[in-house]
């Protein structure tokens, strides 16, 4: 068994040095012992506590699955509604292989660094981590002591990590394009938290298709500094409407684009509440299919993510990655794109023909492999 003494012998240093390389003591380190220890330590595959990574009968069986929890949610875990799908998906794929899923819940995430200290000796043999924002250090420190892990709708366009997500690009193209082709022309987009990966990538989406159909972007409508959370949709709309106010009625949104569908539920009730009818005067659109979008009235036009099955895609392919590392082979980077759908609904107007929907609207049927 792979200790301590073995991995300072390696790299030629004290116990005590590669104890503060261990938990990120490394003040008066240089960054050459630090890379020395931290090659040390994947080259002889040591886990604090545990046994060498190549001993597959050594296993702890266990996953870790770091993700955000709001303390401000009376129901911390229910109140994310990505995160309760994502992890269903994880708990599916390895219940039945007898694998316990930890959860490492994360309150923000500058702090998950310091929690892999805690989690990271030997208790878990790999980690999915649930939409971390860009930025953060977590993956690199994973990958520093040698264990796999998975990002979900994180990473697409990092080539040196494995990661499963839908194509946020098209997906926001398409939902645009869609928009377009009904005659609306200024659309706002109610942006998320611009730290995470897919709302630069859905920016890239919205810009694209208003550029294949030669109408300019409407920069001005992208509305920064927003969250995912319940809250952070009605003082956007809010200077949005104010504005509007001061423009000619060709030049005023007809349609927003929000980043979920608990912010588009948010927005319907905030547009009601002014006396602005949905989609009679403004369309709205979300992200998700969840049961905000089926339960809104007038129902929601949104994008399908199969939210199970991307918990599912990265729990299996972590697995691999374990079984890799115990046949002591590279298990390699695995990237995967899983298809996306537009379900149209009732809450666009069709300003081609002067008109809304009738209904009911014509649903596209979800992929199948996860419940609706």
């Amino acid at each position: 068994m792979t200790n301590l003494r073995d991995v300072a012998k390696r790299s030629g240093v004290s116990v005590a040095t590669v104890s503060h390389v261990l938990n990120n003591r490394n003040h008066n380190m240089s960054a050459r012992t630090r890379q020395r220890v931290l090659d040390a330590i994947r080259e002889l595959g040591y886990r604090p506590g545990t046994a060498p990574v190549a001993s597959a009968s050594r296993r702890a069986q266990a996953i870790g699955v770091f993700v955000w929890l709001s303390i401000w949610e009376p129901e911390p875990l229910c109140g994310n509604i990505y995160a309760v799908r994502v992890l269903d998906g994880i708990i599916a794929r390895t219940l039945p292989h007898h694998w316990n899923v930890t959860l490492i819940n994360v309150t923000t995430w500058e702090d998950a660094r310091a929690q892999i200290r805690q989690f990271a000796d030997g208790r878990c043999d790999g980690f999915i981590l649930i939409a971390p924002p860009q930025g953060m250090e977590i993956a690199g420190a994973l990958a520093e002591r040698g264990y796999p892990f998975v990002l979900i709708n994180a990473g697409a366009g990092d080539n040196r990590v494995s990661s499963v997500d839908i194509n946020n690009v098209a997906a926001c193209r398409e939902v645009i394009t869609h928009l377009i082709e009904r005659g609306h022309h200024r659309i706002a987009f109610l942006l998320g938290e611009e730290s995470y990966d897919n709302t630069g990538e859905r920016v890239e989406g919205f810009r694209a298709a208003f550029k294949d159909a030669g109408l300019l972007v409407p920069e001005d409508l992208i509305l920064h500094d927003g969250s995912y959370e319940i809250g952070s949709c009605s003082a956007r709309l809010e200077q949005m409407l104010e504005r509007a106010a001061g423009m000619p009625e060709s030049e005023r949104p007809t349609a927003v684009l929000c980043g979920n569908d608990v912010m588009a539920s948010e927005a319907r009730r905030f547009l009601t509440g002014r006396g602005i009818r949905v989609p009679e005067d403004i369309s709205l659109v979300g992200f998700d299919d969840s049961a905000y979008a089926r339960e809104m009235d007038p129902p929601l036009t949104t994008v399908y993510q199969p939210l199970q099955l991307l918990g599912t895609r990265a729990a299996d392919k972590l697995l691999k990655q374990i079984e890799a590392m115990d046949a002591g082979t590279p298990a390699g980077v695995a990237k995967e794109f899983l298809p996306h759908r537009l379900i149209v609904r009732d809450s666009v107007a069709d300003r081609t023909a002067g008109r809304t929907p009738a209904r009911p609207t014509a649903v596209r049927k979800a992929p199948s492999g996860e419940a609706r």
